[in-house]
């Protein structure tokens, strides 16, 4: 392994080692940061009583429902009150 990974870099070819993790959809309990009409926000999504205040969102609201189940990258549209569209975009789980 040594002696190869010398001939590697000797010709100047980077090699990087990474840890390939399966892609996680996002579920109750998990802490989020999300983009909702451009702004970033972090959210807790909880079961119980949700406060925004403090970045925690109740499952069962509509942004919750809209959220749950979706990985990193994934965007989504929700109509709250016509004609207010809530645009979303996960960022982060973390």
């Amino acid at each position: 392994m040594v002696l190869v990974l010398g001939v590697v870099r000797s010709i100047g070819v980077g090699i990087s080692f990474r840890k390939i993790m399966p892609e996680k959809n996002i579920e109750i309990g998990d802490q989020v940061e999300v983009i909702i009409n451009g702004r970033l926000m972090k959210l807790k999504i909880v079961s119980g009583p949700g406060d925004l205040s403090k970045g925690q969102l109740n499952v069962t609201t509509p942004v919750g429902q809209a959220i749950l189940g979706r990985r990193v990258g994934e965007s989504c549209s929700l109509t709250i009150t016509p004609p207010k569209t809530l645009n979303i975009k996960i960022i982060k789980i973390l």
